[in-house]
């Protein structure tokens, strides 16, 4: 049994890291049985982040790192039916959302002050009113100064929402009128797409990114019909052991 390291469900999702949801959806698809070890800490990863796996005595991070070891393993070929060219563009999307699109996203949960406040309850509620404060700061301080370092933190607000809605009206144009990305049946860049659409247009945090996102009807529809697909009615057995040995 895999032992999935994840954040628990927030703001109306079942994961507010798209790399978590990625990866849970990856193992759905791939039909791989694993109990979920909720962290509200991802410091406390192997990589500093989440999620993280542990398979016996092997302790994995990096999502695309933990599908690459999960293939082998478990000899999955998930996009046997996909040509060459169907995989390029697969990853080209993958890394538009995971490299640009992420970032924003970022700024705007932990920069823009609309957001910040319901930001801060949920990750630091559980800390006593003094460390809550000061953590909170700590915490927003440094994302500040990843966004600075990765560039998209050195943009105004309007500019960093520009360019990301190009990223979302790009997702549409290129799912169209397909149920799934390349087609009638998902693949495993479906499980990236959806996992980074919904954490915008599905979260009950509001930003300009959700309100342009949710005026392309493809996308809504394509995020209602992956969350039925896997989590309408998929049982998974969400377990806090944050006091237990892992």
């Amino acid at each position: 049994m895999i032992k999935f390291f994840s954040f628990g469900s927030a703001f109306g999702l079942p994961s507010p890291s798209p790399f978590c949801m990625k990866l849970e959806i990856w193992m759905k698809m791939a039909g791989i049985e694993y109990r979920v070890k909720e962290r509200k800490d991802p410091t406390k990863g192997p990589k500093g982040k989440l999620p993280f796996i542990k398979h016996g005595g092997v302790v994995l991070a990096d999502s695309d790192i933990i599908m690459d070891y999960l293939c082998q393993c478990f000899e999955v070929e998930m996009d046997r039916n996909l040509d060459s060219h169907q995989r390029a563009m697969g990853y080209a999307i993958s890394k538009m959302l995971e490299d640009h699109l992420y970032w924003a996203m970022l700024y705007s949960r932990w920069v823009d002050r609309q957001n910040w406040k319901a930001m801060r309850t949920h990750f630091m509620g559980h800390m006593p009113l003094p460390v809550r404060r000061i953590m909170a700061e700590l915490v927003r301080l440094k994302v500040k100064k990843d966004l600075y370092s990765q560039g998209m933190g050195r943009h105004s607000a309007q500019d960093v929402y520009w360019a990301a809605k190009r990223d979302l009206r790009s997702v549409s144009t290129l799912l169209g009128d397909s149920p799934y990305l390349f087609g009638t049946e998902p693949c495993s860049y479906d499980a990236v797409v959806y996992a980074f659409i919904t954490n915008i247009i599905d979260c009950e945090l509001e930003s300009p990114l959700k309100e342009f996102g949710r005026s392309h009807d493809n996308l809504v529809d394509y995020c209602q019909r992956m969350h039925a697909r896997y989590y309408g009615g998929a049982e998974v057995v969400a377990v806090d052991d944050a006091s237990q040995a892992a």
